[in-house]
């Protein structure tokens, strides 16, 4: 049995989509050992507790609470400042690979002797290749983005590469890149993106396993219709959700000016509920006030990957006008119970939506937004989140994604 030890600075109860995958992988421990690999997976929790080795050695993730906290204000007020502050952009991604140094060297110093470490942020590799001491094992980085390193950083902090932290950052992802036996990206855009601005590395050392997701229990679908049966009762036609981090990056915003600049009677048949937190929440709230669109718009707080799909039920059409991304998860959930979906022409987005087939693309605009809602009783919703539903079935199951990793482990070896 070959031993693979994943590492993701994170918590293990995070909401995104890398540790997803990885409780997925926890929870197949049977078909990965089928195929001679025990995998073990490293996280900031992991330096109490341990490395996780069974789905059932993860804690419940617990609901927060969806009123905004002191802690989200403040956070969002730093942010906001950083946005025209070089020393506090320093200051916040220094205290972020902080952490990652800290697991970092909490893994190396268990002096584990793995087969394969795979490693899931350019972050997290460019940490373990400087503190490794052991070279045996052979390694993989996933790269969770459009395959531009820094793009989704400097989205957020536009002003990281004017200072000199970017410098030394650079220097160490440029010294990972080279050390690394595979590259690993999530969907076909990434690999394209990266091979473009590091031609020095070879296609054959680049591999893409598109994102997947196990499909809805038969208890959940269950749970799924009685709450759809209930929601079709809404005064609302047109009932939008979009889940994800609450920041500039993931278009919650764009949503918020383009429903502020509808006609009235386009208005009246539409709702939209945000699902997740993050620091622009607390904006975004004072917008919609100012705006007037309260009874049209709904913060919903922090939600359980476990409980999303109730939050889907609630709706009949997906919305993600992400100005930057990897292939979001939340969109392939959206597919996984039938639902149109709405979302940009960017990164791998594109790979899960076909245009009039199971949605619309869009580029990350207000007007082009503002002027699909405009058309919304043009289009035959419900036959496109059937389509979406066939294309999550064809292209997106995590049974194909866990039989690509494992060809990867394989490959790997014979490195």
């Amino acid at each position: 049995m070959k031993q693979v030890d994943i590492i993701i600075s994170s918590g293990i109860n995070h909401i995104g989509g890398p540790l997803g995958t990885l409780k997925r992988i926890l929870s197949k421990k049977d078909y990965f050992e089928s195929r001679g690999y025990k995998v073990s997976v490293f996280t900031f929790d992991s330096i109490l507790r341990g490395p996780y080795e069974d789905i059932l050695m993860v804690p419940a993730a617990r609901s927060q609470s969806s009123k905004v906290t002191w802690r989200l204000k403040v956070s969002s007020l730093i942010r906001k400042m950083a946005l025209k502050s070089k020393l506090l952009t320093d200051i916040i991604i220094w205290k972020k690979y902080k952490k990652t140094k800290e697991l970092i060297k909490y893994y190396v110093a268990l002096d584990r002797k793995p087969d394969i470490v795979e490693l899931h942020s350019h972050y997290d590799g460019s940490h373990y290749y400087m503190y490794r001491k052991d070279t045996s094992p052979k390694t993989a980085v996933f790269l969770h983005s459009n395959g531009i390193p820094y793009d989704q950083e400097l989205s957020t902090f536009p002003l990281l590469t004017k200072t000199l932290y970017f410098k030394k950052l650079k220097s160490q992802l440029d010294s990972m890149i080279r050390q690394a036996d595979f590259l690993a990206f999530i969907a076909n855009i990434g690999q394209k993106n990266f091979l473009e601005r590091y031609p020095n590395r070879s296609k054959d050392d680049t591999i893409v396993i598109r994102n997947g997701i196990d499909d809805i229990g038969v208890d959940q679908m269950a749970v799924y219709k009685s709450i759809k049966t209930e929601s079709n009762k809404s005064p609302f036609k047109y009932r939008l959700v979009t889940v994800g981090t609450v920041s500039y990056r993931k278009g919650q915003r764009l949503i918020i000016e383009t429903l502020h600049s509808l006609p009235q009677d386009v208005l009246k048949d539409i709702h939209v509920d945000f699902v997740g937190e993050g620091p622009e929440r607390p904006i975004l709230e004072e917008l919609v006030v100012e705006y007037n669109l309260g009874e049209h718009v709904k913060f919903c707080g922090s939600v359980p990957n476990v409980e999303v799909y109730k939050y889907l039920a609630q709706n009949n059409i997906y919305i993600l006008m992400s100005s930057n991304e990897g292939l979001p998860i939340s969109i392939l959930e959206a597919m996984r119970v039938g639902m149109p979906v709405i979302g940009t022409n960017i990164a791998g987005i594109p790979e899960c939506i076909e245009n009039g087939y199971n949605g619309f693309l869009l580029d990350p605009d207000e007007k082009q937004l503002s002027d699909l809602l405009k058309k919304l009783p043009k289009y035959d919703w419900e036959e496109m989140g059937r389509n979406s539903r066939f294309k999550f079935e064809r292209e997106f199951t995590f049974e194909r994604m866990m039989r690509e990793f494992c060809d990867m482990y394989d490959e790997l070896l014979k490195k």
